[in-house]
């Protein structure tokens, strides 16, 4: 094993440009921007899920800017564009910091990855774990950030669709919001990059 002084915590790697997203004024009201993000193939549960719950999100005067499963994208479309949801919809986001940048909030499933992004970029969030995963790591990522007061957890399961709803709703008061934005300043990862690049050099001689 090594010794304890020769380990060093860097955290997970982020592209630079997820560092420089603007933060969302902690007087902001309410979410009106959200940012859905089914992992790197989409998730098919969201896509069901919010596609019935797209008349709340109406009410709620949300637009969407939805990552999907290709097979569901046209369909989302149509649902969105039927109840005048403004909406963009697709299979993959290349842009990725744009959408942080433009998000007030996040639905998304739980890999590492995507945690640490949510996390430097610091937008409140309600996370979906993926079941059935070694070690459950996922709902392990997930309760990191709720624990810090930055993210609701909902697992799947009876009544998901109900749940997830209300810690939308949950998400959306004002106090809640503010509270969760509040949050968002402490502790956040930004240099890991940096830290691994600077230990590599060192190594092997470089300053």
């Amino acid at each position: 094993f090594m010794r304890k002084h020769a380990v060093v915590f860097t955290g997970h790697p982020v592209r630079q440009e997820l560092l420089e997203v603007n933060d969302i004024p902690s007087t902001a009201r309410a979410p009106q921007h959200l940012l859905i993000l089914g992992g790197s193939q989409g998730a098919r549960i969201l896509d069901k899920t919010l596609q019935e719950l797209a008349p709340h999100l109406k009410e709620m005067g949300m637009s969407v800017w939805h990552q999907c499963r290709p097979e569901h994208m046209d369909e989302l479309i149509a649902c969105y564009r039927e109840l005048g949801i403004d909406h963009r919809v697709m299979p993959f986001i290349t842009n990725i910091h744009e959408a942080y940048e433009w998000a007030h909030a996040v639905i998304a499933r739980a890999g590492a990855g995507t945690v640490m992004e949510i996390g430097v970029v610091g937008r409140p969030a309600i996370l979906v774990p993926l079941p059935n995963v070694d070690r459950d790591h996922q709902t392990k990522n997930a309760r990191s950030l709720e624990s810090q007061g930055k993210a609701f957890v909902v697992l799947e399961g009876d009544q998901f669709p109900e749940r997830l709803l209300a810690a939308l709703k949950k998400l959306s008061e004002e106090e809640t919001y503010q509270g969760m934005l509040s949050s968002q300043g402490e502790d956040r990862p930004n240099n890991a990059a940096k830290v691994i690049a600077d230990g590599v050099l060192g190594l092997v001689g470089y300053s």
